[in-house]
């Protein structure tokens, strides 16, 4: 498991890097630059070990579940048995609302978009994600802008975020489907 909250990480908790928009700004913020590097099982593992760590600690959400599974707009995937399987919803994206479903069903969602030798215009068609409005608030607090001093975020702030994360009593197991 990587530890995220490290400097070199920065880029996983700012809009004004590579950010966590998708999962191929994931990747480079990780250090994955080369479109071999991209597409490795390596830079795979790491991504979804980071998606999960940002779950966990309540810092991003799922903004768009992915065009590439338009289908999984009425689903949602659920382990049984400790095998994934695809829930069909009787009802329109409405239904979804307001439901929660584990981090490890959504992890399951993006591992099955996640297709081998995905290259990186694939990635934006996968899910999508932006940060909670507590992060962004807290952000906003520290005036962090894209006038940042970007050494003074890595050292001061990044190694901060996790008791920001934990000062909000976080360790999600659910995430809300269509919450902020």
């Amino acid at each position: 498991m990587i530890n995220i909250f490290q400097k070199k990480y920065l880029d996983l908790f700012t809009e004004y890097g590579y950010g966590i928009n998708c999962i191929s700004d994931i990747i480079s913020g990780l250090g994955y630059h080369s479109l071999v590097a991209r597409s490795s099982k390596e830079a795979k593992e790491a991504a979804l070990d980071v998606i999960e760590q940002l779950f966990n600690n309540d810092i991003i959400y799922v903004l768009h579940w992915g065009l590439s599974q338009e289908a999984l707009k009425n689903k949602i995937t659920v382990i049984k048995d400790g095998i994934p399987h695809i829930m069909y919803e009787d009802e329109n994206q409405e239904k979804l609302k307001n439901k929660n479903i584990s981090i490890q069903e959504a992890m399951t969602v993006i591992k099955l978009q996640w297709f081998e030798g995905a290259k990186y215009e694939d990635f934006f068609g996968m899910t999508t994600f932006f940060y909670k409005d507590w992060y962004m608030e807290k952000l906003k607090e520290l005036n962090i802008g894209v006038n940042t001093d970007w050494d003074w975020f890595s050292n001061d702030i990044v190694p901060k975020i996790k008791n920001w994360s934990k000062e909000r009593n976080c360790n999600q197991k659910e995430i809300n489907v269509n919450e902020s």
